[in-house]
């Protein structure tokens, strides 16, 4: 269990009155102090795992209650202290820290996806040394309605299109880190507002390509601006935005108004929104690594037909075999008395049993020796010896 901020036994130093009002120890406070400990725990090597958002409140729900937190304000409507700690300190705590959530382990339930080819997958902490060699080109989109539009226009090209609902995931900034120092080239695309700006400055090395007045200009879009603007109130990045990056083209215009994505391949459609993507990457990047896209058979994919033909003998004459041990296995597993002590042994003894019955069943002995006599015509002794280290590791109760 990961430890909760320490406590004084005298709550009095947490809780000072001053003019009828109980001044408690900030919420972020606590939540700091935890995620300081975690570093520590992880770093020393006495964390226990992943945890969940929820999981930190939980640890933190006591402790902040002894202060004066109000048990009541968790889940109010209107306060939602609950949601203030897990969505928006834990995140502000890590961001100040300079480290990620997934970095320490914290699930956060977010969820991006990638549109790969025919694909959509997942983007999750255990899927990203999987997907991160798809694309020679990956697009982060913050919008996942404009990857739904794309992803078929998208997909002949060998581009992967990566979508973030909203503020773009943890996960999915990971990913285009792993996939750029393989070799992929990275791009994004937000709206043209003081969050889409901010969402591209959290990765200072992935090129921005739009929406902007220069995609404008691209598009031949210029004398079209107030019909594709609205007028918005801007969150609190822009404030940011004009003390840290004031070179930022536009940035007086976003203090009241906007130009969203869809505005503008609603006015101009998709397949043409996507030429202009298409001319961005070109001239970005003149080469990529299509290895990151395309399938170069090997020699799975020309194994001979009668092969395969084959193949189904034996499985339908060893299914015939198998059948009535599997019923039998069944039966026994589907109301079995206590636990089975180790269902790897247990596996691993019952394959050991069909193998037998396999082996030395009247029907397939003479099949099976046909198998091995024309297998060993064309096997070499150093195929054979790794053919058997293979067999033992496959069905190895340690594997």
């Amino acid at each position: 269990m990961i430890l909760s901020p320490i406590r004084s036994n005298n709550c009095r130093s947490e809780l000072v009155k001053s003019k009828n009002k109980i001044k408690r120890k900030p919420m972020k406070d606590f939540v700091r102090e935890y995620i300081e400990q975690r570093i520590r725990d992880i770093n020393n090597g006495t964390s226990h795992g992943r945890i969940t958002l929820s999981d930190i409140f939980y640890d933190l729900r006591k402790p902040m209650q002894e202060v004066g937190w109000e048990p009541e304000g968790w889940n109010h409507p209107k306060q939602r202290r609950r949601q203030t700690v897990q969505d928006r300190y834990v995140k502000e705590v890590c961001d100040e820290l300079g480290i990620t959530r997934a970095s320490i382990g914290i699930i956060t339930g977010e969820t991006g996806h990638m549109y790969f080819r025919t694909g959509r997958y997942s983007i999750g902490i255990d899927d990203l040394s999987q997907l991160k060699n798809n694309g020679t080109d990956i697009l982060i989109i913050e919008k996942e309605g404009i990857a739904e539009q794309l992803k078929d226009l998208a997909a002949p090209y060998g581009i992967a299109l990566i979508h973030g609902r909203g503020f773009l995931t943890e996960y999915a900034s990971e990913l285009s880190r792993l996939a750029h120092n393989t070799g992929g080239n990275i791009v994004i695309l937000t709206d043209f507002d003081d969050s889409g700006i901010t969402i591209a400055l959290q990765m200072p090395s992935v090129p921005r390509i739009g929406i902007d007045f220069k995609t404008l200009r691209d598009l031949g879009l210029s004398d079209k601006l107030e019909e594709l603007e609205e007028i918005y109130t801007p969150e609190n990045h822009i404030t940011h935005l004009r003390n840290e990056h004031p070179e930022i083209e536009g940035l007086q215009y976003l203090e009241k108004k906007r130009v969203e994505i869809n505005a503008v391949t609603r006015y101009i459609g998709a397949d043409r929104f996507w030429k202009w993507i298409i001319s961005k990457l070109e001239g970005l990047f003149p080469n990529r690594n299509y290895n990151r896209a395309v399938y170069i058979p090997t020699a799975p994919d020309f194994r001979p037909g009668k092969l395969s033909e084959l193949v189904e003998i034996v499985d339908r004459k060893i299914t015939g075999v198998l059948t009535p041990l599997i019923e039998k296995r069944k039966r026994e597993l589907d109301n079995y008395e206590g636990f089975i002590d180790d269902i790897t042994v247990y596996e691993y003894e019952m394959h050991e049993e069909f193998q037998h019955k396999v082996g030395k069943h009247k029907d397939l002995e003479p099949l099976l020796k046909d198998i091995s006599r024309l297998v060993g015509k064309y096997t070499s002794h150093s195929d054979r010896r790794a053919t058997q280290r293979h067999d033992i590791s496959r069905y190895s109760p340690f594997r």
